[in-house]
């Protein structure tokens, strides 16, 4: 018996598929806005920092202090979803993070904008990890690497188009522009997801819910889903970790901030190849397709260490993202086969807050390594990426 055997129709509490295409498209642009918050702040924080009267180090923490709440709001919310049905969760989290980001555009203070984004963050968790468990019950099994990779797809492109939309909103009305126009929107696609996402039939009690939350660290005593979650670590660890480290000590960008804008932005047609190419890609089960993925990823990261200059930087940080697109739904999958059914809520928010945790991580990674140059850098982190590679070849084998 195999362990991928089961990644092409995963067990599910669901008894009807949902319309693929509105769904997908409802869930893509909540993606790209929902986690933009993320990153819209990026490209403000001189400007937050000048008229709230803090330092520009300090001002970082409205980014850092949202993924606290980001990652702890994930934990919170797969299990809620698994027991009070996933459209009801998905709404009351975007109502959620529309009032949290009304606050953040109207803090008064730094104090009152650091507790507003720790809010936020907390509140914008509740979309991901139960979208994706959603898209995994509800989507056909043949359209269902399709529904991934175009959502997953989103959430990494939020990457560079919310601090582009922000820095663009920021030069007519200031830092608070973002969010003030994040906030009718976000409302708007709460209301729109409650007519597109159908309703769970569930009957839980606050008995369920307290017992989902305390069955939860049940999953990392699960083997097969431990080394999946390790491999998931390394993932935004070593992606992000290339980007920034190209950023401050690449060949051609860390002293040409234009060039390396240029590099972020030839980076983007990767996704919409990769969302072309799903069809083809589809025909691999999960676990197969997780592994090839990783191995592209991994000699791409190892082939920045040779490049020598912005345009090979961009064709081998394009390779690179190509891959996270394929890892990323591939992994969902997996861990969707791989966990139980009445817990997948709660097994796909653990890999959404491992994914984060990961990310967090890959800054300090690249600060600590720019001493070293960027060739030893580069390959530190291909051989982190390998790492979690031989961890997903050892969770998906035959057993």
């Amino acid at each position: 018996m195999s362990s991928d055997t089961a990644v092409d129709s995963p067990p599910t509490t669901a008894t009807t598929n949902t319309p693929m295409r509105r769904t997908v498209a409802i869930t893509a642009v909540t993606a790209l806005v929902v986690v933009g918050q993320l990153y819209a702040p990026i490209p403000l924080l001189t400007d937050i920092g000048t008229q709230l009267h803090v330092s520009a180090a300090t001002a970082a923490w409205v980014s850092a202090i949202f993924g606290f709440g980001y990652a702890i709001g994930m934990l919170v919310a797969g299990p809620l979803s698994d027991t009070l049905g996933r459209r009801r969760i998905v709404v009351a989290g975007l109502v959620a993070a529309a009032i949290t980001t009304g606050i953040v555009a109207l803090a008064p203070t730094f104090p009152v904008l650091l507790i507003s984004r720790a809010l936020q963050g907390g509140a914008a968790a509740f979309f991901p990890p139960v979208a994706l468990a959603y898209l995994t019950e509800r989507i056909a099994p043949a359209q269902r690497t399709m529904a991934l990779t175009v959502t997953i797809s989103s959430f990494l492109m939020a990457a560079v188009v919310a601090p582009l939309v922000a820095a663009g909103l920021a030069e007519i009305g200031g830092w608070r522009s973002w969010f003030v126009v994040s906030t009718p929107a976000l409302l708007a696609l709460a209301a729109v997801n409650r007519v597109v996402l159908r309703a769970d039939h569930t009957t839980s009690t606050s008995v369920a819910v307290r017992t989902a939350l305390l069955r939860l660290p049940a999953l990392l005593r699960h083997p097969r889903l431990l080394g999946l979650y390790l491999t998931t670590l390394t993932v935004m660890w070593v992606y992000v970790g290339i980007t920034t480290l190209t950023q401050l000590a690449g060949p051609g960008t860390a002293t040409d901030p234009a060039a390396m804008q240029l590099v972020r932005l030839a980076v983007l047609p990767t996704f919409v190849f990769v969302v072309l190419a799903t069809p083809l890609l589809g025909r691999l089960r999960g676990p197969t397709r997780l592994v090839a993925a990783l191995t592209v990823a991994t000699i791409a990261v190892a082939a920045t260490s040779i490049t020598g200059g912005p345009v090979t930087l961009a064709l081998t940080l394009a390779v690179t993202t190509a891959g996270v697109a394929v890892i990323a739904p591939a992994m969902v999958e997996t861990i969707g086969a791989t966990s139980p059914a009445e817990q997948r809520g709660a097994a796909t928010a653990v890999y959404g807050c491992t994914l984060f945790l990961g990310a967090s991580l890959a800054a300090p990674t690249a600060t600590a390594l720019k001493p070293a140059g960027f060739t030893v850098g580069s390959l530190v982190l291909a051989g982190i990426l390998a790492v979690g590679c031989c961890a997903a070849v050892l969770a998906t084998r035959r057993s």
